[in-house]
């Protein structure tokens, strides 16, 4: 392991394709580099990094696709941005969504982000459009 880790990262079977495929997405998402080369037949990799990704690196990388819910809180909290002038909170994306719970719009919110189409909320401040 390198010196001055702080964060790391356990890529298993859940992962959608390969570890080996996630465990390099995830490594150029940090800046990082891979120790060893992982085999396809791996079905846990450790990645590390000692730091998290800028704002700016976020912003610039690419998007993937939407499903057909995910387009639709995506244009909510576009629609909010363009009428009032910010990102709108989670209770008030959850209402316009018609949620019963705040987990249902956080899950949402977590692949959004995951998929680069917003900037990860923090605390109780407005959710920003990438």
């Amino acid at each position: 392991m390198m010196e001055g880790t702080q964060v790391g990262y356990g890529l298993c079977g859940w992962c959608t394709g390969s570890a080996k495929r996630a465990a390099e997405e995830l490594a150029e998402y940090h800046g990082m580099g891979l120790e060893g080369v992982p085999d396809e037949r791996d079905n846990c990799i450790f990645v590390y990094t000692d730091r998290n990704p800028t704002r700016e690196e976020r912003r610039r990388r690419n998007k993937e696709p939407l499903t057909l819910k995910q387009k639709t809180v995506f244009r909510a909290i576009r629609k909010h941005v363009d009428e009032h002038g910010c990102g709108p909170t989670k209770s008030e994306l959850m209402r316009a969504m018609g949620h019963r719970s705040l987990k249902t719009t956080d899950g949402y919110l977590a692949i959004l982000a995951r998929k680069n189409w917003i900037l990860p909320p923090t605390g109780g401040f407005p959710i920003e459009l990438n």
